[in-house]
């Protein structure tokens, strides 16, 4: 075969492989469900957006940027809805439908990072030393970067195979990478809900730091969407990927998890829940963390949680003129004596701790923390 004939056109539809989901977009039902979706994309969008900049046009400038990471995560559905309108109405061209898919596959990686930055928030309260140690810190930061890396792969062999469509190594290649980061996309979803119910089930033993409350609603509706959305993102991603586990044949392109119905179901049905739930629950008022906060004791107020996550009064303070806020704050906890120790219910300088004669000094608490760090330490008498 001349090199003549090996560059004319075949047919188009071996330009436009079939996808593994939804199928090739037709204008009818998809251009309807399409712009359907798009608009709701677009409302949700403008919801979060329009909240981020009133907040910050408060006086006190209530700052949360997951806010406009949602919006933007609209913005990308927005585009890829579009895209698939525009795929409908040319079902030949080929550099319209692998836009259509890059940007579906891209956007789920913002709420991807949304859940995971929540999930941190939560461990950091109930966990402070822990969720605010280097171990945990560098643990956080190599899942930010191995999601970063998975995006990046998911791109770049994306338009590899946009460039080089013709090339049946690099779209079998390409196919092989995908599919690994789609594994692995959807165990990274799930893991937001294995955080939480480990650091809601993990017991102290011994120095026991009560848990701090930041945002405002009860500490059990955070968990809960968390644990909801990352459920959610786990199901969409990994309907994805099985379904792409299976070999694309004649006898399967009619299978009802490769139909239409799973496509905006799986993909923009479950994330329009997640889009609509964050603004109706306001997650930028519940999950808002004080500016700076790095440390243990920074998300404290004048108030803390048990474990269960309820409301407990402040330590007792008898002179009145010093509250938790200013220890949290790095100031010392002087009780009537003056002397640097914490007047107890009992009058000793002492507070009560579970058994009735813990103690809180001043100075450093454990592993050489100071005082604001350990303004939530109770020192159990039994040990346990």
């Amino acid at each position: 075969m001349s090199s003549h004939s090996r560059l004319q056109p075949r047919d188009c539809f071996d330009y436009v492989p079939i996808p593994a989901l939804g199928g090739i977009p037709t204008p009818i039902p998809d251009i309807p469900i399409s712009a359907v979706l798009l608009a709701l994309f677009v409302l949700g969008g403008a919801l979060h957006i329009g909240t981020l900049a009133f907040n910050l046009r408060l006086p006190r400038r209530h700052k949360f940027p997951l806010s406009g990471a949602v919006g933007a995560f609209c913005v990308i559905r927005t585009v890829a809805l579009a895209l698939r309108i525009g795929w409908s109405r040319n079902q030949h061209c080929y550099d319209i439908s692998a836009a259509a898919t890059i940007f579906t596959s891209l956007g789920v990686f913002v709420l991807l990072i949304v859940n995971l930055l929540l999930v941190s928030r939560v461990v950091r309260a109930l966990h402070p030393v822990f969720g605010w140690s280097k171990p945990a810190l560098w643990g956080f930061r190599g899942v930010f970067g191995s999601l970063l890396v998975t995006l990046i792969m998911v791109l770049s062999w994306s338009v590899a195979m946009l460039v080089r469509k013709q090339d049946e190594d690099t779209r079998e290649k390409g196919r092989t990478v995908l599919l690994v980061t789609g594994v692995y996309a959807t165990v990274m979803a799930l893991l937001p809900a294995l955080v939480v119910a480990w650091a809601k089930m993990r017991r102290h033993r011994g120095m026991v730091f009560r848990a701090e409350r930041f945002g405002t609603g009860p500490m059990w509706v955070k968990m809960a969407m968390i644990v909801v959305t990352s459920v959610l993102l786990a199901f969409g991603a990994g309907w994805r990927v099985a379904v792409s586990f299976f070999p694309m044949t004649p006898e399967s392109q009619d299978k009802w998890f490769r139909s239409r119905a799973a496509f905006y179901c799986v993909n923009f049905g479950v994330e329009l829940v997640m889009v609509y739930s964050y603004a109706i629950l306001r997650f930028d008022q519940r999950f808002h963390v004080p500016d700076g906060a790095s440390a243990p004791g920074h998300y404290s107020k004048d108030f803390e949680l048990d474990f269960e996550g309820h409301e407990m009064d402040p330590m007792p303070n008898p002179s009145g003129d010093v509250g938790l806020a200013d220890v949290s704050r790095g100031g010392a906890m002087a009780g009537a004596t003056g002397d640097g120790a914490t007047t107890g219910a009992t009058g000793d300088g002492a507070p009560a701790g579970d058994s009735g004669h813990g103690s809180l000094q001043g100075g450093s608490g454990p592993k050489g923390l100071p005082l604001a760090s350990t303004s939530a330490l109770i020192q159990r008498g039994d040990g346990q």
